[in-house]
């Protein structure tokens, strides 16, 4: 694939609108697309043949890579075509759909691209490309681009949330923590919490227990013996 359908674009304001990509993915509609039955290399196919249809036909102006941030670690969960912004999926059979993405729930918001600008790409704004493939003719049936919002309305949710315990900063907000005392961003209590005294009470409690007056610590008293 083309360097620059891997960048998001300039002004997110320039995504091609759903309607208009469309349009331009009908030229498929029809066209061979041999099923390998091995679903990555399914997978990387029709994502080349539709970033090599989209790429020299009036696409966004890309972002330069120093003006713009990828929030997930190893670009998790990003879509590959991110210069429109887009997932693409194969659809074979069937009236069912899972469209749970790895480390992404698109029907939940969580930044993905955050451009120096302090705008934002989120989960809810990725666009589903699903192609339709002809099993028995290997040729391209029909193509539809749906937002998560209307697959959520019409459909349901996109499978079952994993709730994480985790906090995802960018690598900019990563290098300034680095930077403090101890490699530590640290903020005491607001108002009194705890007490200090409860460091010798620690140990008869399991992480799983319910806070009480007995266990919880100071903040400072936790960096203290944090450190």
């Amino acid at each position: 694939m083309d360097k620059k359908i891997k960048l998001p674009p300039k002004n997110k304001n320039e995504l091609t609108s759903p309607i208009i990509l469309a349009e331009k993915l009908s030229v498929l509609i029809g066209q061979p697309f041999n099923i390998t039955r091995k679903s990555r290399t399914d997978g990387s196919n029709i994502r080349k043949l539709i970033a090599s249809t989209l790429i020299d036909n009036n696409c966004p102006i890309p972002c330069a890579e120093h003006e713009f941030n990828v929030i997930p670690p190893k670009a998790k969960g990003v879509p590959k075509i991110l210069l429109e912004y887009i997932d693409s999926y194969i659809v074979t059979s069937g009236n069912m759909y899972n469209l749970q993405v790895w480390n992404r729930n698109p029907s939940y918001e969580s930044i993905q691209i955050e451009y120096e600008s302090g705008e934002t790409l989120n989960t809810g704004e990725v666009r589903f490309v699903c192609t339709k493939v002809n099993l028995s003719t290997n040729i391209i049936d029909s193509i539809v681009i749906l937002t998560p919002d209307y697959i959520v309305n019409n459909f349901g949710q996109f499978g079952k949330p994993t709730i994480k315990s985790q906090l995802i900063i960018s690598d900019k907000s990563r290098s300034f923590v680095i930077s403090k005392p101890n490699h530590m961003l640290f903020y005491d209590d607001n108002h009194e919490i705890g007490n200090e005294n409860n460091i010798n009470n620690i140990h008869k409690f399991s992480i799983h227990d319910e806070p009480s007056q007995e266990s919880l610590l100071p903040l400072q008293t936790i960096k203290k013996n944090n450190n």
